[in-house]
């Protein structure tokens, strides 16, 4: 047996917000609407949910422990994302650099609700 695809749900308080935030700055193809949650997809069988915590099955934490990571095709696309953050004033953590240990380029930013969102690329052998 196989799965065919993936959703990570991810809770807000504010759920038009978080809309917005996620349509304006990636512009991602909504492919369910479920009024309490809506679901996006990333790239083919990955998708990420955004749940109003009032009606989804947890509740918001204010802590956050879940990181979305987005893998780009190219180490040159980490920068070009990060132009785009600095244009659409995404508060960004960290520049865009790359980490030896782990073979990557990447940098770090936070979502309207505190979600760490990491863009990164895996810089080959």
């Amino acid at each position: 047996m196989e799965f065919k695809s993936h959703i990570s749900f991810i809770y807000y308080k504010n759920l038009e917000k978080a809309v917005e935030f996620y349509e304006d700055v990636f512009g991602w193809e909504k492919t369910v609407d479920q009024g309490f949650a809506k679901i996006y997809k990333i790239t083919d069988g990955a998708f990420l949910g955004l749940v109003d915590e009032v009606r989804g099955y947890c509740n918001w934490q204010k802590e956050k422990t879940v990181m979305v990571t987005l893998v780009t095709n190219k180490p040159e696309e980490v920068d070009n994302w990060y132009k785009i953050f600095q244009e659409k004033k995404v508060k960004c953590l960290s520049q865009p650099h790359d980490v030896e240990e782990l073979n990557i380029r990447c940098f770090i930013a936070e979502d309207p609700e505190g979600y760490v969102i990491e863009i990164q690329n895996f810089l080959g052998k």
